[in-house]
């Protein structure tokens, strides 16, 4: 369990940044459209 928790967190980590990047995008950007130039 201990190997999957180490696997695990940076991956959980990573996801939630992915999201939050994803939703700030979609907040503030999504008037211009650039989203898909990220994308």
């Amino acid at each position: 369990m201990a190997i999957l928790d180490i696997h695990f967190w940076p991956i959980a980590v990573r996801l939630a940044a992915l999201y939050i990047f994803y939703l700030s995008c979609n907040l503030g950007i999504s008037s211009t459209r650039l989203q898909g130039r990220v994308l």
